[in-house]
């Protein structure tokens, strides 16, 4: 029994109906790079599905699930299959911080196998500070150095609320915000990293996390001004604070969540038991996955998505 996810945003139409942007987003990976085991006991699935081995019910299956191999895989083929005018692929943050993968090579696994996913831009967990500044740093350093090789741009970072340090090296990456032009069509993407990143993790002396509304109102105010009228937030505050706080200010369109390692439905997941294709909605799944609403989710007219969590992500 396999099961393979990614996730989606719905295509971003603009006020010229003939431009449309795809959005491609992950979070909370944690450093879960290779596949993992999911069990389910077949007591919690729907009555009128069964599993038998042998025409013996059994009481227990597992799935691989997940894992940047599937994910890379199926990145390359939305990009090939997608008929929308542009993409745009984002991480939206705790990177670090889950596995042996990290325990080990502190980021620089993770930093290898997020090249060649080329992300135009990325924001930062609260997990990303475990470590302090020196070790995010490190990161972030080699990543835009590997991908700029790799991809011919960059992976920006972006967070509006973070202030390092002056005169460090993540002061120097950092952004509040990135645009994106595409043939004339700007779209702004603004960043923003939970503030109890200061009491949850291990920033170093000095590194302020100011409050989520006050940064995001000021910059799309600044980004307004500048004529910029498509914004997207990649948020690293949770569902719930996305749904009643994010999207109540004023100019935001999209968000794009994490943190909260939510999991959003909308579409069928394909199950495969016994090389039989079996339609299985998550919902049909009970409590097993925890569905916490609609992918996307509509909040004071905002649409919100995010992308569950370990490389576990939906497709939508």
């Amino acid at each position: 029994m396999k099961f393979l996810a990614a996730a989606i945003l719905p295509t971003l139409v603009t006020g010229q109906s003939s431009f449309t942007l795809r959005v491609l987003h992950m979070n909370d990976h944690h450093a879960h790079l290779s596949e993992d085991t999911l069990s389910i006991k077949t007591q919690t699935l729907p009555p009128e599905i069964t599993v038998n081995i042998n025409k013996t019910a059994v009481p227990e299956v597992k799935l691989t699930i997940g894992g940047f191999p599937r994910l890379m895989t199926l990145l390359n083929d939305m990009e090939q299959k997608s008929t929308a005018d542009a993409i745009l692929k984002v991480h939206a943050g705790d990177v670090f911080s889950g596995t042996l993968f990290y325990t080990l090579f502190g980021g620089y696994a993770d930093m290898q196998l997020m090249t060649p996913m080329c992300f135009d831009v990325m924001t930062l967990g609260n997990h990303d500070f475990d470590d302090g500044n020196a070790n995010l740093e490190t990161f972030l350093t080699n990543l835009t150095k590997a991908t700029t090789d790799v991809c011919g741009s960059a992976t920006k970072v972006a967070s509006a609320n973070v202030i390092p340090p002056a005169d460090t090296v993540l002061a120097s990456l950092l952004l509040p915000y990135v645009i994106k032009d595409y043939d004339g069509q700007e779209v702004a993407i603004i960043g923003l990293t939970t503030k109890d990143t200061a009491n949850v993790a291990s920033p170093d002396e000095g590194t302020q996390f100011l409050d989520e509304i006050t940064a995001l109102t000021a910059t799309v105010t600044e980004l307004e001004g500048k004529g910029i009228n498509k914004i997207i937030a990649m948020t690293h505050v949770g569902y719930d604070v996305d749904m009643k706080a994010i999207s109540s200010v004023k100019g935001v369109d999209v968000i794009i969540g994490a943190h909260s390692h939510t999991l959003l439905d909308k579409n069928l997941t394909d199950f495969i038991i016994e090389n039989s294709y079996v339609p299985l909605n998550y919902h049909e799944l009970g409590e097993l996955l925890s569905v916490a609403g609609p992918y996307p989710t509509m909040s004071n007219n905002v649409c919100i998505v995010t992308a569950w969590c370990y490389a576990h992500v939906s497709i939508q």
